[in-house]
């Protein structure tokens, strides 16, 4: 009691505005969110996946308690500054371990290392904030932790954790917004726990919940209407590209028809000359030149390396036949390749010179400057060794090999040992394959009109399908030339690479794409997968290399009424990728 008798009145605790207790609450669990989210892509390291999630629970259980921060911002600052010290042994050595086996290394231990100092940036700021500005630091800190995951990847998962994030976000910010604003104002804060608050709280909570499916909605729509692509600034960070078979050293029969079922854009090429000079080339990727019976593939070898470009960064290719004339019609071209998580190249014909962007972040001297390479196999089939993981854009000079039938025909049989040894490799076959060629190619008296007969024949007398459904043949080749005498253009090459090679005609199996659809709008080649095309070359001496197609045409339906539409649409989708998404 006091000298007047009365007991004194108990001092009033401070307790938080209720607006600000809302607001740490939602930024908490917005951080949280973002950690968990990352930690749920199982691309971490486990010491990051242990130790971080166990620095956030901690610092929950404190800050529910209504403790203070437990660091200073001095001790802070040095703490961030000594990571920026670590940051380069991180990046070189700790996250290059964790890369290994990632389709892009050098970029993934990048990505690695900068989540790492991101994340303990986010923790140092959640020990030591006191200041509405590190709390605005931590919200940004937690939407880049969704934006790190998010390249991570794409599952379900995620999805699920991103609506959250979204609530959580509105939440944190229309908080954060309502508790600066109140800040300095001389009515008094409402306190926390009391029924008003409540009432705040419930009512924030379901403005933040309609806001983000009002948001959901329009972006569900803006998604179904805006072009979407694998491509963009972010592809080179992608670490699931679009993979597209059939361009390896390996390859079995099918799986360019398996490509040929996608629409998706693999390239677009502009030619000089327009549509009238790119009339019937083919855009020749690898060459396969040996055969098991269902599978075709290229012994191990070591590729030349084309290196110190020359000037003006053009590279000077080598022709695989030295010999050959080099007459035809010459082409100049650009190519715009989309990401499709394989090295090979694609050219018209056999390419004379090439120039382009080829190189990768791993590949630096220790001036800055970056190597530039490419190689090439023994059939003249060219390959990028970064891999073309992001879209890609290269410019080329190729001679289309366009001999005098009649002087072609006087070339003879002489071919050299190599050709002889390489290509005319057959493995066993069924007796009446040789057969067969002997009877088409009866009246033909040189290699080069025994191969254009043959390419008629098989032509004429065969059905082009992509429908193969059934059970798996144990001789493939013989099921399509005596049995279904359907196919696609795999089973068209093939036969006719093996019936040549049985006449002792050296020959080739190549895979690449047909010409494309050319697009008036934007006067360029658009190549889709479905153009995935595969035919042979034959060798005749003196002349080299020459192409033979023996697919005949598909049943393709001629374009409709919406075909211009849809050539503004392709045109629009590619200004949309160079000047939105890629800038």
């Amino acid at each position: 009691m006091d000298s007047a008798g009365q007991i004194p009145a108990e001092p009033i605790p401070v307790h938080l505005s209720a607006i600000r207790r809302h607001f740490e609450i939602s930024l908490y669990f917005l951080l949280l969110t973002g950690v968990l989210t990352l930690v749920s892509t199982g691309k971490l390291d486990l010491v990051t996946i242990l130790a971080l999630p166990a620095a956030m629970l901690f610092k929950g259980y404190r800050w529910w308690h209504g403790k203070g921060p437990e660091i200073s911002n001095r001790i802070a600052t040095w703490l961030t500054v000594a990571y920026f010290i670590f940051f380069p042994f991180d990046l070189w050595i700790i996250s290059r371990m964790l890369a290994v086996g990632a389709q892009n290394p050098s970029l993934y231990a990048a990505l690695l290392a900068t989540i790492h100092l991101m994340l303990f940036a986010t923790v140092v700021r959640l020990y030591s904030a006191t200041t509405t500005r590190d709390y605005l630091f931590m919200t940004m800190m937690g939407f880049t932790s969704m934006l790190a995951a998010a390249i991570l990847t794409v599952d379900t998962v995620f999805l699920g954790f991103f609506f959250i994030f979204l609530g959580l976000a509105v939440s944190t910010f229309v908080a954060l917004e309502m508790w600066r604003s109140a800040q300095g104002t001389v009515t008094r804060p409402m306190e926390s726990g009391t029924s008003a608050a409540n009432h705040l709280h419930n009512a924030l909570g379901i403005t933040s919940v309609g806001i983000a499916l009002g948001s959901l909605a329009v972006g569900a729509i803006i998604f179904l209407i805006l072009p979407r692509f694998s491509g963009g600034y972010m592809s080179g960070l992608n670490m699931q590209s679009t993979m597209i078979t059939g361009f390896s050293d390996d390859v079995e029969l099918g799986e360019i028809g398996e490509i040929k079922k996608s629409s998706m854009v693999v390239m677009r090429v502009t030619v000089d000359g327009g549509i009238i000079a790119a009339h019937g080339v083919r855009w020749r990727g690898v060459a396969l030149t040996k055969f098991d019976g269902k599978r075709w593939y290229n012994d191990p070898h070591e590729p030349a390396t084309l290196t110190s470009p020359a000037e003006g960064g053009w590279f000077r290719l080598n022709s695989e036949d030295v010999q050959a004339p080099n007459t035809g019609m010459p082409i100049h071209y650009t190519v715009l390749l989309e990401p499709i998580g394989s090295t090979v190249l694609f050219f018209a014909a056999e390419a004379e010179s090439v120039r382009g962007h080829f190189t990768d972040d791993s590949g630096r001297t220790p001036f800055g400057q970056r190597r530039t390479y490419l190689l090439q196999d023994f059939t003249g089939s060219i390959f990028n060794p970064y891999h073309n993981y992001a879209r890609m854009e290269y410019e080329a000079n190729s001679v289309v090999p366009r001999p005098p039938p009649a002087a072609v025909r006087e070339a003879g049989s002489n071919y050299p040992a190599s050709i002889r040894e390489t290509y005319l490799q057959l493995p066993s076959l069924d007796s009446r394959i040789p057969e067969l060629a002997k009877q088409i190619t009866a009246r033909a008296n040189n290699p080069y009109d025994k191969a254009r007969t043959m390419e008629g024949y098989l032509r004429s007398h065969y059905g082009y399908t992509l429908d193969l459904s059934g059970t798996p043949q144990a001789d493939p080749l013989a099921y399509f030339l005596f049995q279904k005498r359907a196919g696609h253009c795999e089973y068209f090459a093939a036969a006719m690479t093996v019936m040549l090679r049985t006449l002792d005609i050296p020959a080739r199996y190549i895979n690449g794409f047909q010409t494309g659809e050319y697009n008036d709008v934007a006067g360029d080649l658009v190549v889709r997968a479905s153009d995935a095309h595969s035919w042979v070359e034959a060798y005749f001496p003196g002349f080299g290399w020459l192409t033979f197609d023996p697919t005949p045409p598909s049943d393709d339906k001629p374009p409709g009424m919406f075909a211009q539409l849809s050539h503004y649409w392709d045109w629009f989708e590619l200004q949309w990728g160079e000047w939105v998404i890629n800038y």
